[in-house]
C-alpha cells in the first residue's frame, strides 16, 4: 500500500496538508529515484449515492421482480461492472468490483444504467433521489 498525500501548489511548491508525516515519510527515499504522480483528488462516491442505491434502486427492483435485494445488487453489479482480466492460466476471469472501489462519478453513472435497466427490461420506474425518502 502506498500513501496518498493532499495538498496545494503554492509559487509552484507542493504544500501538502500533513506536513511532518510527508516529511518523514519522503526521508525514506534520500538518495533514490522516486516517481511522483499529481492530479486533482479523485471525489469518492457519498453516503447518499449508497443509501439511495441499495435503499430505494435495489429495493423498488426487489418488490418489483420477486428477487431479494441482495440478488438485484449481484445482478446490477455484475451486469454493469464486471472487468474481464487474464488470470494465472491465460485464461480471461470475470472480476466484479465492490462499490467501494468506485469514484462519485462512476457511481452516478452505475445508478443512471440500473435506472434505465429497470425501465427497459422491467418497465420499473425508479423514483429520483428527490423524490422520495430513504
Amino acid at each position: 500500500m502506498e500513501p496518498k498525500f493532499i495538498g496545494t501548489i503554492k509559487n509552484g511548491h507542493f504544500i501538502p496538508e500533513r506536513l511532518p508525516v510527508f516529511k518523514a515519510y519522503i526521508q525514506g527515499f534520500e538518495g533514490r529515484q522516486v516517481e511522483c504522480v499529481l492530479r486533482k483528488p479523485q471525489n469518492p462516491k457519498t453516503l447518499q449515492q449508497l443509501r439511495y442505491f441499495h435503499g430505494v434502486v435495489c429495493k423498488v427492483i426487489a418488490n418489483n421482480t420477486g428477487y431479494t435485494q441482495d440478488e438485484v445488487k449481484g445482478l446490477l453489479k455484475g451486469h454493469f461492472l464486471t472487468e474481464y482480466v487474464k488470470g494465472p492460466t491465460g485464461k480471461e476471469v470475470p472480476i466484479v468490483p465492490s462499490l467501494t472501489d468506485l469514484k462519485k462519478i462512476q457511481m452516478t453513472e452505475f445508478i443512471d444504467q440500473c435506472i434505465t435497466l429497470a425501465a427497459t427490461h422491467w418497465h420499473i420506474v425508479i423514483p429520483a433521489p428527490n423524490e422520495v425518502n430513504y
